[in-house]
């Protein structure tokens, strides 16, 4: 097994991680421009060890990394990408200097701007993906001194997935929110079922 990176520069910052069974390596795209490119970079490399911590092992994933950027993303996979991020990222600030690129690539003392999609699945993973990280991924210290803002970003994430639900017409169980608060449960864990069962949960909350 290997892994190769293909770095992309352009506008905005595009980055992946997937695992082709077929060459039997790990395909790394992202791009090279930003404050967050380094802190990208780890992250796309932090999946590989979130999959050897839980035992994940794929067994049909044959796309490249070019065609899944090509294609929608379904609600299944877009909320697998998100909870999957946080777990990844959750790891990766133990380490203080990755922390220290985190931070910068994601200002807790910034408003988040919330932007609508070309597709419903992305939305919902883009505030998926704030929600858990404002609430659990950030460590508490830093909860702690920008809880002000934190809780407004919060406000505006839930104010904007409802707009967005009644844009989409897409229904959205009132126990999402307090599913997804279980994340702390299963954010370090080394057992991928525990790890599935958790996305499969938040999964059957929406439709």
């Amino acid at each position: 097994m290997r892994a190769e990176t293909e770095i992309i520069n352009g506008t905005g910052i595009t980055a992946t991680c997937t695992f082709n069974v077929t060459l039997n390596h790990y395909h790394i795209l992202f791009a090279m421009n930003g404050i967050r490119q380094w802190f990208t970079f780890l992250h796309e490399l932090g999946h590989i060890k979130l999959d050897d911590k839980t035992g994940y092992i794929m067994t049909n994933e044959t796309e490249t990394v070019q065609e899944k950027r090509n294609r929608m993303y379904t609600v299944k996979e877009a909320i697998e990408n998100a909870i999957k991020d946080c777990c990844v990222n959750y790891e990766l600030i133990k380490y203080p200097k990755v922390l220290e690129l985190f931070l910068e690539a994601f200002p807790p003392d910034k408003v988040i701007s919330i932007k609508p999609l070309k597709y419903w699945s992305l939305e919902l993973a883009q505030c998926i993906l704030f929600y858990l990280t404002l609430k659990f991924v950030y460590p508490l210290s830093i909860r702690n001194k920008y809880s002000n803002i934190i809780k407004l970003n919060l406000k505006n994430i839930k104010s904007f997935l409802k707009q967005r639900t009644n844009y989409w017409k897409v229904s959205i169980s009132p126990k999402f929110e307090e599913v997804l608060d279980l994340f702390p449960d299963i954010m370090d864990t080394s057992d991928y079922t525990e790890l599935q069962f958790f996305i499969d949960s938040v999964v059957s909350e929406v439709s």
